[in-house]
């Protein structure tokens, strides 16, 4: 059975917004701004509980950018942030990777990530799944080179 989950009103997304910023301690004026600027402008997005989640985690990401701010940016910068910081991490680290690698689109994780969303939105056409249903062509051959389907899969995905 699937569980719908309703969209946030604007009285919930601000007070989740005052909440995630009041934690962050003192308070620059462009986080202000940027808070005034998404109640304003991006209720569509931020009415989403993950998605608001998502941008507090991020959200000094868009200091000074707000107007770059739209469902895409978030997505990719919330996943951009994920990659670097499990990169960062020993027990993280894929083996074939090195201490330096830099994070972007070629990275074997961010390409994974990728591969995942396209797969979702083309052919699985909804946003669950099991690990078993990822096609192995997605698991980066670095990774499947040393492990086996349940280990590559593990290892990717952080």
């Amino acid at each position: 059975e699937k569980v719908e989950i309703g969209m946030l009103t604007r009285d919930q997304i601000e007070t989740y917004l005052d909440n995630a910023i009041s934690k962050k301690g003192s308070v620059p004026e462009s986080l202000l701004k940027l808070r005034d600027y998404v109640l304003d402008n991006e209720l569509d997005v931020l009415s989403r509980p993950v998605q608001l989640k998502m941008f507090c985690s991020v959200m000094q990401k868009f200091y000074g950018r707000e107007l770059m701010f739209n469902r895409y940016e978030l997505y990719k910068i919330f996943i951009y942030e994920f990659v670097k910081r499990e990169g960062k991490k020993n027990s993280r680290r894929i083996s074939s990777q090195s201490n330096d690698t830099i994070v972007g689109f070629s990275d074997i994780r961010t390409i994974f990530m990728q591969n995942i969303a396209w797969w979702l939105f083309t052919v699985k056409k909804e946003n669950r799944f099991t690990a078993e249903e990822i096609p192995e062509s997605f698991i980066p051959v670095e990774v499947r080179a040393n492990n086996s389907l349940e280990g590559a899969l593990k290892e990717p995905a952080g």
